[in-house]
């Protein structure tokens, strides 16, 4: 009788287990939209020979009215050289300019947590060799990176969740075909390295479908391939799919986004507050 208890509880858990990754994994392929190839392409957004400012206005007209957006629904699948691919649940916010959250659970509770408010960022990982909250001001970046391997910058990260504005004057137009375009950008970090930022455009559909950023000799630091994106009744785009890849640390995260709210009214403040999950440790200082 109780061996039976024993495999019932197994079974279940087991069910549990499966239940969790199909939905996963069913929030992942709803966002992958089915290509029709008998259905005609839409009219282009720009011309090929489409100029620089034009495209930058059109992007901005966007980003403009895209101050915050938010879903209580996302499904990641995680991989990281030398581990088991994982698949996690979780909840994201983003809020112009700089305050960003995401919080990853699986059945085994919270595994992850990044963020970042106006003076500081920081990110806990349950599974870490350090298991504490690392929190660094802005300011302290370089130095915080110098000390611990920050796995995510947050300037380039809302820049890619596309709720900062373009400058014009700090981006140069790359023709790479008649229907995709980069715009690219030159920075200098504190530190005096050189970094280089490209933002690919898609001529036809009008959205940004890359973000990447290189080192000085042109080596691939982080990038974020964007897609399936939906257009609001206010006429604002959001994606609802995003690859992040950090190459030199071997890791791959896709992400899915369901019932995305844009422009939220309320968004409390404990949301960009920095988690007491664990003992916290500030870099930089």
């Amino acid at each position: 009788m109780h061996n039976q208890t024993r495999r019932g509880r197994r079974l279940r858990g087991l069910m549990v287990l499966a239940g969790s990754m199909i939905l996963t994994g069913c929030q992942w392929a709803q966002l992958v939209k089915p290509h029709n190839p008998f259905a005609s392409p839409p009219p282009c957004v720009f011309a090929p020979d489409v100029s620089k400012e034009e495209i930058i206005a059109h992007l901005n007209a966007n980003a403009s009215r895209l101050t915050s957006w938010r879903s209580t629904k996302v499904g990641i699948h995680l991989k990281q050289k030398g581990s088991i691919p994982v698949d996690l649940t979780a909840q994201m916010a983003v809020e112009s300019p700089r305050n960003f959250r995401l919080r990853a659970s699986s059945l085994l509770g919270e595994e992850a947590d990044f963020g970042s408010n106006q003076e500081r960022f920081w990110f806990w990982i349950r599974r870490s060799p350090q298991p504490y909250v690392i929190t660094a001001a802005h300011e302290d970046m370089e130095t915080a990176q110098r000390q611990l391997p920050i796995p995510f910058n947050p300037e380039w990260v809302m820049e890619a969740f596309g709720v900062v504005m373009i400058d014009p004057s700090q981006y140069t137009l790359e023709r790479l075909s008649d229907n995709r375009v980069s715009l690219m950008s030159n920075e200098v970090s504190p530190s005096g390295q050189t970094m280089i930022k490209s933002i690919g455009v898609d001529l036809c559909t009008g959205k940004i479908v890359e973000h990447a950023l290189y080192d000085a000799r042109g080596t691939l630091v982080a990038r974020a391939q964007i897609g399936n994106h939906t257009t609001t009744s206010d006429g604002i785009s959001i994606p609802h799919r995003v690859v992040l890849e950090w190459p030199q640390a071997g890791t791959t995260m896709k992400m899915g986004m369901l019932d995305v709210e844009v422009n939220p009214s309320y968004t409390p403040e404990s949301m960009w507050q920095v988690p007491e999950i664990a003992p916290v440790i500030h870099l930089g200082q």
